[in-house]
This record gives C-alpha cells, structure tokens and sequence, in this order.
C-alpha cells in the first residue's frame, strides 16, 4: 500500500508537472496569437497610409500633368502668335522699304525740279 501511495504520488506530481506545462504553452499561445494580432494591426494601418501616400502622389501627378498640358497649350498660343508677328514684321517691313523707295523717288523729283 506504501508503494501504491508513493506510486499515486509520483503520478500526481507528474500530473500536476504536466499541467503546469500545458499552461506555460497556452500562455505562450496566447502571447504568440496576441503578437500576431498586433503584427497584423501594424501591416494593415502602414497598407492603409501607404495607399494615403499612393493617393496624395496620383493627385499631385494629376495636377502636374494638367499643368504640362496648359503649358503646351500656352506655348503653342505663344508659337502661333509668334508667325504671325512674324509675318507682320516681314510686310510691315516690305512696306516700309515701298515707302523709303517712293519718298527717295519723290525727294529726287523735288531736286530735279528745283534744279531745273
């Protein structure tokens, strides 16, 4: 009967070693589920101000490629206007030489006159 005592014993102490054991892990297990949890928090909230970061980005090269397009257009306003000034250079100046031409011909006139 001693030995069966001893032997009970044995196997309670054992028991109770195994009990503890299996708290440690569930502890464990806990603290791992836990961590995990807030690991995934972590992952989701940085996804989310990354997308934030990825959306202000879109926006701004949206706004820079509006800007580049008025541009162009400006530019080619500023071209087309450019010929034209152009071309009115080019007929302002013709007409002036017309006029230069007809006023050295009409001074002529006069001092062939006056001369005559």
């Amino acid at each position: 009967m001693f030995k069966l005592r001893k032997e009970q014993e044995k196997l309670d102490a054992e028991a109770e070693s195994l009990r503890t054991q299996i708290s440690t892990k569930e502890a464990i297990i806990k603290m791992k589920e836990d961590e995990k949890g807030n690991l995934k928090s972590t992952i989701e909230n940085e996804k989310n101000e990354q997308e934030e970061d990825f959306d202000k980005l879109r926006a701004q090269l949206d706004e820079q490629k509006d800007m580049i397009k008025k541009q162009r257009n400006l530019l080619n306003h500023l071209q087309v206007l450019n010929e034209i000034n152009q071309g009115d250079m080019t007929i302002t100046g013709t007409e002036l030489s017309k006029v230069e031409q007809k006023r050295e011909q009409l001074a002529m006139k006069i001092n062939e006159q006056v001369h005559d």
